[in-house]
């Protein structure tokens, strides 16, 4: 959650990892267990990330927003170090944070695994891939253990970046120097992961929203396939699949489909749900 944060004039909001255990009502969280985990201090409102999930190795995966403000100002696309290059970056936004919850290092409500690329230093140890604008949403594919990460454009183009296990641990997906394949913030000097997948503003998409691969029961035909949507006012849905070069075939579907789409994730047995701004949950289904 996003909170504020009083006593900092240049960063009023700071978003928090927290932890709370079940009460007796296993329905319900027990208040007076809920403990800060990570704090991150945020200059903008906008660009707070906005999921975790863990992943297939037992580890906490939590993507952060870079923050706000438009073409990342503070420059926390790449930074590893606060304070470099500006005085107020902050190096633990713009990335996916990889947490191990089931350990803590000393002073730490966690700990850090220790294959993340910066563990042994030259960067934040949270750190575990970087350069990434306000990914909505990311997810595992549960099957692959495949990553598939859709990312908001500055103002021209949306992206889905897809990572197999192998190419997850540092990757680098570009933000700000690139928005999606495009030079953004030069010099464009990074080697970055293109994305696979560009939806324009061009052609009338507004911010893209991911997104679930489909491992269900209920339509075996779309074993393997990714959905991801746009929230917008006119509603759409599309498709993806990850093909044995890396490359996506993507296609945008036809029909009606609910607008504003916040999230798309999958239920304990795969089959894949959309939530929407108006507090809908809409179950994803084939129809004749």
């Amino acid at each position: 959650y996003t909170a504020r944060n009083t006593g900092d004039a240049a960063n009023p909001q700071r978003d928090v990892l927290a932890r709370c255990q079940v009460s007796a009502d296993p329905n319900k969280a027990d208040r007076s267990s809920c403990v800060e985990v990570l704090s991150i201090p945020d200059f903008a409102a906008n660009h707070n990330g906005g999921m975790i999930e863990f992943g297939p190795d037992g580890y906490l995966y939590w993507n952060t927003g870079d923050g706000g403000g438009g073409g990342d100002p503070q420059k926390n696309g790449q930074a590893l170090e606060d304070g470099n290059p500006l005085p107020n970056t902050h190096a633990l936004l713009a990335k996916m944070l990889r947490l191990d919850v089931d350990v803590r290092t000393a002073g730490l409500e966690y700990g850090i695994p220790a294959d993340n690329p910066f563990a042994s230093g030259g960067g934040k140890p949270e750190i575990f891939m970087i350069g990434l604008r306000n990914a909505w949403r990311w997810t595992f594919d549960r099957s692959t253990g495949d990553m598939w990460i859709a990312d908001v454009g500055q103002g021209q183009i949306e992206e889905i970046t897809v990572l197999r296990p192998e190419q997850q641990n540092g990757a680098n997906l570009g933000w700000s120097q690139y928005e999606a394949s495009d030079c953004f913030s030069g010099p464009c000097t990074v080697e970055q992961r293109a994305p696979q997948v560009e939806r324009t503003h061009a052609m009338g998409w507004t911010s893209i929203t991911g997104g679930q691969v489909y491992r269900g029961s209920c339509f075996p035909d779309l074993a393997g396939t990714y959905f991801f949507t746009d929230y917008d006012e006119r509603g759409r849905l599309s498709t993806a699949t990850l093909e044995a070069d890396d490359s996506v075939t993507a296609r945008d579907l036809t029909g009606s489909f609910p607008p504003n789409g916040s999230s798309i994730h999958e239920d304990g047995t795969g089959e894949i749900y959309e939530t929407d701004t108006a507090g809908n949950v809409f179950q994803l289904v084939v129809v004749p």
